[in-house]
């Protein structure tokens, strides 16, 4: 069975914040590497980062929040089967960034609710799992910057506290 975190409400800043990670994508079609839920765990008060398959070398990445049928996706980026990756996404009350090794994608959130906090890191509800290595999570409250993110992508180094 999938594992699960649940984080408290004061970890996960609704109106801003970053959650990055390295992820190993192996061969075949990737689900979700990061899911926050509402609680109880419905398909409302959502953020995911996930991937959708196209073509056999690559996978398209995307990010997604909101709430039931009100929300909002990033454009894709296309990343190579078979390698690690860095991935972050940020919010703020405005907008919705992803990055994945320092290409950035971002979506107008405006309207758009906010999350639950109930976290999977690799999996979410309906059996969708990631069939990935995740390492180097940090979640943060406040939104960092493009400079920030793109500094910590190309250091190579672990995620600093």
């Amino acid at each position: 069975s999938p594992e699960r975190l649940t984080i408290p409400g004061s970890v996960l800043n609704p109106q801003e914040g970053t959650v990055e990670f390295w992820a190993w994508l192996p061969e075949g079609p990737q689900s979700y590497l990061f899911v926050v839920k509402g609680n109880p765990d419905n398909n409302n008060h959502r953020l995911f980062v996930y991937g959708v398959e196209m073509g056999s070398g690559n996978q398209f990445m995307k990010a997604l929040i909101g709430t039931g049928s009100g929300y909002v996706m990033t454009p894709t980026i296309s990343v190579t089967r078979k390698a690690w990756h860095y991935f972050a996404v940020r919010w703020t009350a405005t907008d919705l960034k992803l990055t994945v090794d320092g290409t950035t994608v971002s979506v107008s959130r405006s309207g758009v609710g906010t999350f639950g906090d109930l976290a999977y890191i690799g999996s979410s509800i309906g059996g969708f799992q990631a069939n990935s290595l995740i390492d180097e999570l940090r979640i943060d409250k406040i939104a960092r910057t493009d400079e920030e993110i793109l500094a910590v992508y190309q250091s190579g180094q672990p995620l600093p506290d």
